[in-house]
């Protein structure tokens, strides 16, 4: 049940993929994600055919907090989806 929450995490440096990783989607636009996922500049994060921009809100530590561009609806349009 809990991998249904988790999501596709692609960051960039000046448009180049450097690294990819996966997080924890804990509200409709918020995801949190382990400190080495976040090493670029711009993110991404994806789950099925969608992947919105999202921005780092708190990186102080070991976990971190990505702010997606635009809410999804709800966690249960996520976990309806897979």
């Amino acid at each position: 049940m809990f991998e249904e929450y988790i999501v596709k995490i692609n960051s960039y440096l000046d448009e180049n993929l450097i690294k990819n990783g996966t997080g924890i989607l804990i509200k409709d636009n918020l995801v949190i994600t382990a400190e080495h996922v976040l090493c670029g500049n711009k993110h991404k994060v994806s789950w099925e055919d969608t992947t919105i921009e999202a921005k780092v809100i708190n990186k102080e530590g070991p976990v971190n907090l990505l702010e997606l561009e635009k809410k999804i609806g709800s966690l249960t349009n996520v976990v309806k989806s897979k």
